[in-house]
Formats: structure tokens, sequence, C-alpha cells
């Protein structure tokens, strides 16, 4: 009784994660790649952690001026 082998991993799932859109393909310069695996690796944040933080701070500025 033989199975059937798995399907390799696709590395780009077609349907993103709920709750998040998949805005771009950013292609990240050496330097903002070095700095995001700097960031990772001293404080474990991530990039969406980095994105949500200048999101809110832009947000609160919106605010304030209004």
């Amino acid at each position: 009784m033989n199975k059937k082998p798995r399907p390799a991993r696709k590395h780009f799932p077609l349907k993103p994660k709920k709750g998040r859109t998949l805005v771009a393909q950013v292609h990240l310069s050496r330097d903002v790649d070095d700095m995001l695996k700097y960031l990772w690796g001293h404080f474990r944040l991530s990039i969406d952690d980095i994105v949500d933080e200048a999101v809110r701070e832009k947000y609160a500025q919106f605010h304030e001026e209004q």
C-alpha cells in the first residue's frame, strides 16, 4: 500500500492569512534587510511589528492635526 507523495509546499501561498492583505512585493535593499535582521536578532521584532508601529504613529499624528 503506497502512500501518495505529499505535494511540495509552495513558498508563497496564493491566499494571504486572514486579516492580512498582500499589498505589494517589496524589494528590500541590502541595508534595510540587514537592519531588519539586526532588529529581529536583538529584539525579536518582525516586519509586521515595525509596520504596525509606523502606522500607529501616522494615525496618531493625523488625529492630532484634525
